[in-house]
């Protein structure tokens, strides 16, 4: 896909002597945010282990948004009350990693719930939840 395209445009006359023009012309496309960001599981490591350390890889997770420019741009968040965090791996890939002790007794497992915001205006927004059982 393009964001720009430019057009030659030729014009001639049937008259005697004919006379032609000609011009270039540019059409700049603005993106629109017309697409919801899109999460995908690609791993996920289940049951937890209750005795897993900090920073242990729990879930692989990508996102994209076909828009372009700050509409196409995502940030994944996950719940601050959840003993997990979201690291960046590189472009469009996360790792969802233990941020904390897991004690089953308190909490036999977690609805983990995925957030997906783009930097368009208005924002759109998508969300995936997954259960994660503790062992």
């Amino acid at each position: 896909e393009s964001s720009a395209y430019e057009i030659a445009v030729r014009a001639r006359d049937k008259g005697s002597p004919a006379m032609e023009g000609h011009c270039h012309l540019r059409v700049e496309l603005i993106d629109i945010n017309d697409n919801s960001p899109e999460i995908v599981l690609t791993s996920l490591s289940s049951p937890v282990q209750e005795d897993a350390a900090p920073g242990t890889v729990i879930a692989l997770i990508g996102v994209k948004d076909s828009d372009s420019g700050a509409n196409g741009q995502v940030r994944l968040q996950v719940g601050k009350e959840l003993p997990f965090k979201l690291v960046s791996s590189f472009k469009e890939h996360f790792s969802l990693v233990t941020d904390g002790p897991l004690d089953r007794e308190k909490a036999s497992g977690y609805n983990v719930t995925v957030r997906a915001v783009d930097s368009g205006s208005p924002q759109r927004v998508t969300q995936k939840t997954f259960y994660l059982p503790i062992a």
